[in-house]
């Protein structure tokens, strides 16, 4: 998870969704390339999250600690928080 001032988080992507996610919106710009980050494995179930981060099934980084426990939030920069282990 990963939230904060719009200019702090838009200018730094630190969290592998928050990645994802931006890069999948589309360009005004047709001749602008993007960069695309790729998801792949099945989305949790809402009514079943799995333990840990969310995010986990989905995400390169994870590791065994993301698939056991949270990460706590901390503030990586002034007004922009992340709740990562590998960070």
């Amino acid at each position: 998870m990963e939230y904060g001032e719009t200019e702090s988080v838009y200018l730094r992507l630190l969290y592998p969704y928050t990645q994802a996610v931006l890069a999948a919106v589309p360009s005004h710009d047709p001749l602008k390339k993007k960069g695309h980050v790729v998801l792949e494995d099945d989305v949790p179930h809402p009514a079943n999250p799995p333990v840990g981060c969310a995010f986990h099934t989905r995400c390169l980084r994870a590791s065994a600690v993301c698939r056991e426990t949270n990460s706590d939030t901390m503030e990586v920069e002034a007004r922009h928080f992340m709740a990562c282990h590998h960070f």
